[in-house]
């Protein structure tokens, strides 16, 4: 948070919302902040703090800045509400892929693990994965490593593999 005091440099704004200056003046370009000058000097306060702080939220989120700057402008308060609610329609299809990619991803350490345990390392991993003993993206991983002729990486001797396996 924002030290509690009247006015904010770009420096300070741009540490407490985790920005760059740069990011700062591209939304200051865009309509999306608006420092006052103060001398030569941009001056922000708790509002336009707020203000970058949503900003930054719908940038995540994948908005463009003239999207944002669209909800921004409008002041009809059923326009709002519009965009919010989009805002989070695309929120929870984010945390919806996040979750898909975690379980991928899960499911390829996973296959590591019982690639680990095999016999012959990266001798048999077309063989697995055609079988589905291995995921895809484990599968992909190591077949496109002995596609392009690397060495065998023997998993065992993996760390963290290691205690698995003694189990």
């Amino acid at each position: 948070m924002l030290p509690d005091k009247r006015r904010y440099s770009r420096q300070e704004l741009a540490r407490a919302s985790g920005t760059t200056l740069k990011a700062l003046r591209c939304y200051e370009a865009a309509g999306l902040l608006d420092g006052r000058a103060a001398g030569e000097r941009r001056a922000y306060d708790d509002e336009s703090f707020k203000r970058l702080r949503l900003v930054l939220a719908l940038r995540d989120l994948g908005w463009s800045t003239r999207r944002i700057g669209g909800l921004l402008r409008d002041s009809r308060r059923d326009q709002l509400a519009s965009h919010l609610a989009q805002a989070v329609r695309d929120a929870t299809a984010q945390i919806e892929r996040f979750g898909r990619v975690r379980s991928d991803l899960i499911a390829a350490r996973e296959s590591m693990f019982e690639c680990a345990r095999c016999e012959r390392p990266d001798e048999a991993c077309a063989e697995c994965v055609e079988s589905g003993k291995i995921g895809p993206i484990a599968g992909t991983l190591l077949v496109r490593r002995k596609a392009e002729g690397a060495a065998p990486v023997d998993h065992r001797d993996t760390p963290g593999v290691r205690g698995i396996l003694a189990r």
